[in-house]
């Protein structure tokens, strides 16, 4: 059984538990398990042979075990289960068409599970679907009639269809035939022709014993099987006949061969340029995929992972530099050489989101679009034009943005992006960057078309097989036979040349006259770094403790005590044993890696309780998902446990005098550039000791790590180093603050925009990520005024608001409470008076930010946190006098932000114009 056809299984048990079970997590678990084992070949069945599924991530016991009934039986009893009464024709819905998620809902509402039933609707349109609800499912119905499989499944199966005949004898010749044959990119079924000695019904009979096949049709000397819903049609002709038709089947082959001698044309790839490791969203170590690289005969492969731009798993500046140290140190003993590259985003601007520095340590740059695909054909000339002018780019992977299918979705496709294709070709060539055949066959872009065309216009090509598993790596196969087919010149593959001819062609582009001064001879940021003013945290004289909680006594969990940079961890089980151990040490603060509040509204954990109704998330949890960062909800089932015993542990605690503190070590490892236990222990480890932790044991667990990076958030707190997530109610989780060096002193940002425009969104962000100091003027009246009542605020707020005189000094109040050195944001600046005073008192160094958001999209936002309010109510107070002065002030914004769409693409622009400010 192939990969992909165990993956299925995955897939579909992740669709029910998200779709008709509401159960995210559960189908989380399984959607990461499926693209865990998802790929073209036999690997994960070999895996289970050798009890070796658990070396893959994302499966667990229970998966395993459903794995294992998926190789054995052909089925998974679980997706019976999850269906109930609901019939399998449900799956077509989610593999075969791109059906909005929120229309999809309404199907399954009104009980529409297949096409059948959509092609009733078509005919007899329901008033529950809108007329352009019902144009979508017109489309999906022709697309779904007209589906196509990818090149790669359908020659997988053929090949297994083939290599039974002619294993079992039943043949005399046998081969793949029409658009299998000359291998289209996409196909409606696979054809295959034989001769044979044996009567029709002889073989018939065979080919009905073969496994994972269906017979669905019986014709004359043909029968037609199905796998994996594609349809195989098996053909037994004379020899005369065979040869005839193979003949013109290399005719058609050669129609568009690339003219050139024989001379030259590839027979192999030397090495593999593109693929991913698990310093990124990867599955395998360097290690592993270097191994693999030599399991293949490579002489060479490179290293490409992600950037910081793929959220969350792309690379930080600090990974980058630890994996780029590790490729040169494994490299004096490697049995081939490894390239330290790295797939570069082209952010919507045109810009990398890898400063050139850090560019300039690799030996090999991928660039790549991920975002902002649609943008208009103008916009995409100018935007790959700035990107490939960069000296340091090598290659544009998977050019055109294409997509053949996507996981769990085989015919599911994406369109090209809107640039004409002899435009990028002649950027790529004016710049000299290869165009990258990415062989992965979701993707297979170039195409064979736009393949040929760069050959015929003498740019260079790199084979990229784009692999996130080691197992990915065989795809490099599907390339090879589309250039050995094309009769591609090898010269013209960055693959098919030797290591030193390859270093020598990557460095062209870069010049000579490089300044001899590397990024790794800068100062990186450690735990002396941040701690240097601190002599009694440097000493070791006050001591932090961190605790990693499982959600029950009788599991183990990671306690660690900080004394300086020096760790000790041990395993601790009962809250007594942890009381025991704190009172020996006597620490400043105890940071818990565990809720130790409720929701706002919540009185207890009790999904059954009445207070249910205010939820399962708190603020801080609800922001950090905003910018993209995985948590759990504090009672989502599956926490509840862990959450209570956290607050009984807190209060006792607290009740015995410690200072205790919430703590995430995720979040404070993103942040100080440490790579999280998701990434491996050894990554993990070797980050913490990078940053200067000392004493890690070799037998440390991931959860005593993880608690050494808690008490290390406690040494933050205790500096004044951090920031609090959350509200005064819920209590706050700290996280370390990390100031953003610009122009080498502090800014102020003011944010000027209308009601539920994203400005304090926006400034949580930049308090966040970047350690700016948050200020608002409603609480410097509170301070100023002494007032905390809300309808006090408000009527002090009006008067100042209409006194220049008392507006100014209150603008004159906040900027004697900013120091020179630091950063901060204005979240809300309403008046004129304000503006002009900070631009005049603090020149350049202040910038006003307009954000901008469609009266729709803030009419929603508003309603969420105030629910019942009309779109007419929502006009009236957006429209309220105190609202009227934000355009005039807007027209003196030095910049512009659209906050339209998503929190991510609302976040990347943030980035984007702090890179712009700090450069």
């Amino acid at each position: 059984m192939f990969d992909f056809e165990i993956a299925r299984y995955l897939y579909r048990a992740s669709f029910l538990y998200e779709k008709i079970h509401s159960s995210v997590y559960k189908a989380r678990a399984y959607f990461k398990a499926a693209l865990s084992v998802d790929g073209y070949s036999t690997d994960v069945e070999n895996l289970y042979c050798n009890d070796a599924l658990r070396t893959l991530p994302s499966i667990g016991v229970s998966i395993e075990k459903s794995i294992g009934e998926i190789i054995k039986y052909n089925r998974l009893s679980l997706i019976d289960a999850l269906l109930g009464e609901i019939p399998a024709s449900i799956f077509d819905l989610f593999e075969y068409a791109n059906i909005r998620d929120i229309l999809l809902q309404k199907l399954i509402a009104h009980k529409i599970f297949g096409f059948a039933q959509i092609e009733v609707l078509v005919k007899h349109p329901p008033t529950y679907l809108s007329a352009s609800e019902m144009e979508m499912l017109r489309g999906a119905l022709n697309g779904y009639l007209s589906r196509r499989f990818q090149h790669a499944q359908v020659y997988e199966i053929a090949n297994d269809i083939i290599n039974s005949l002619r294993g079992a004898h039943m043949v005399i010749d046998i081969s793949m035939s029409d658009g299998l044959y000359l291998r289209e990119e996409t196909l409606s079924t696979g054809d295959v022709i034989c001769t044979s000695a044996l009567d029709f019904s002889d073989l018939l009979d065979y080919i009905k014993t073969l496994p994972l096949f269906q017979v669905v049709l019986i014709e004359e000397n043909s029968v037609t099987l199905k796998r994996f819903d594609i349809p195989f049609k098996v053909r037994v002709l004379s020899e005369d006949v065979f040869r005839e038709e193979k003949r013109g089947l290399h005719i058609e082959q050669n129609k568009n061969e690339i003219s050139s001698s024989k001379n030259g044309m590839i027979s192999r790839f030397y090495g593999d340029l593109h693929m991913h490791t698990n310093y990124s969203d990867g599955l395998h170590s360097i290690e592993q995929m270097r191994d693999k690289g030599v399991e293949l005969g490579y002489k060479y492969i490179a290293i490409t992972d992600h950037s910081q731009s793929l959220k969350p798993r792309g690379m930080s500046e600090f990974d980058i530099i630890t994996q780029i140290k590790k490729i040169r140190d494994m490299n004096t003993n490697s049995a081939i050489p490894v390239l330290a590259g790295i797939e570069v985003d082209i952010l919507a601007d045109g810009s990398l989101d890898i400063p050139d520095n850090l560019l300039r340590e690799f030996d090999i740059v991928i660039a790549s679009v991920h975002s902002h695909l649609n943008q208009p054909p103008l916009m995409l000339h100018d935007r790959m034009s700035k990107a490939l002018s960069n000296k340091y780019v090598n290659i544009l992977a998977h050019p055109t943005g294409r997509l053949l299918g996507k996981p769990g979705k085989p015919t599911v496709s994406r369109d090209e992006m809107s640039l004409n294709f002899d435009y990028l070709l002649q950027m790529c060539l004016e710049n000299d960057v290869a165009l990258e055949v990415n062989c992965f066959p979701e993707r297979y872009d170039l195409s064979l078309d736009n393949m040929r065309k760069a050959i015929s216009a003498g740019a260079k090509i790199s084979i990229g097989t784009d692999a996130h598993s080691m197992y990915h790596m065989s795809c490099a196969k599907y390339a090879l036979d589309t250039l050995k087919m094309a009769n591609v010149p090898a010269k013209y593959v960055l693959n098919c040349q030797s290591f030193s001819d390859l270093k020598d062609i990557l460095n062209i582009k870069r010049g000579s006259g490089e300044k001899n001064v590397s990024v790794f001879e800068e100062k990186f940021r450690n735990f002396r770094y941040y701690f240097s003013d601190n002599q009694e945290i440097l000493s070791g004289q006050i001591k932090t403790v961190g605790i990693d909680l499982t959600g029950s006594e009788e599991k183990a969990s990671g306690f660690a005590i900080l004394s300086g940079a020096v760790a000790e961890t041990m395993p601790v089980f009962t809250d007594n044993e942890m009381i025991s151990h704190i009172s020996k040490v006597a620490p400043a603060v105890v940071s818990i890696d565990s809720p130790l509040s409720l929701p706002k509204g919540r009185c207890c954990g009790d999904k059954n309780c009445k207070c249910s109704k205010y939820g399962i998330m708190r603020d801080c949890e609800i922001t950090l998902k905003r910018f993209g960062i995985g948590v759990y909800p504090c009672l989502i089932d599956s926490m509840v446990n862990l959450t209570m015993r956290g607050m009984k542990l807190a209060t006792r605690l607290r009740e015995l005098g410690y200072n205790v503190i919430e703590s995430y070590p995720g979040v404070a490892q993103d942040l100080l550039h440490i790579p999280r236990k998701r990434k491996g222990l050894e990554l993990l480890l070797n980050g913490m000791k990078n940053f200067g932790i000392d004493g890690i044991r070799d037998d440390v667990t991931h959860d005593e790590a993880d608690a050494i990076t808690s008490a290390l958030v406690g040494y933050f707190y205790l500096d004044n180093k951090y920031v609090g997530m959350g509200n005064e109610k819920e209590d706050y989780l700290i996280v370390p603050k990390l100031a953003t060096d610009l122009f080498g002193k502090g800014i102020v940002i003011g944010l000027v925009g209308h009601i539920a425009a994203g400005k304090t969104t926006i400034a949580e962000y930049l308090r966040f990520k970047h350690g700016f100091t948050s200020m608002r003027f409603s609480k410097l009246i509170a301070e100023q005024y002494d007032v905390s009542n809300r309808d006090d605020l408000q009527r002090i707020g009006l008067e100042i608001a209409n006194d220049t005189v008392k507006q100014k000094k209150l603008s004159d109040f906040m900027i004697q409470k900013m120091n020179d050195g630091e950063n901060y944001v204005i979240d809300g600046i309403r008046q004129i008076v304000d503006c002009e005073n900070l631009t005049t008192t603090l020149g350049n160094r202040f910038i006003l930010l307009c954000v901008e958001a469609p009266f729709v999209a803030r009419a929603n936002r508003y309603n969420k946190l105030n629910p019942n309010t009309s779109k007419e109510e929502f006009a009236k107070i957006d429209s309220h006098m105190v609202e009227k002065s934000i355009d005039a002030i807007a027209t003196k914004s030095n910049y512009k932000v659209i906050n339209g769409k998503s929190y991510k693409e609302l976040m990347s622009k943030l980035d984007s114009l702090l890179s712009k400010l700090s450069n």
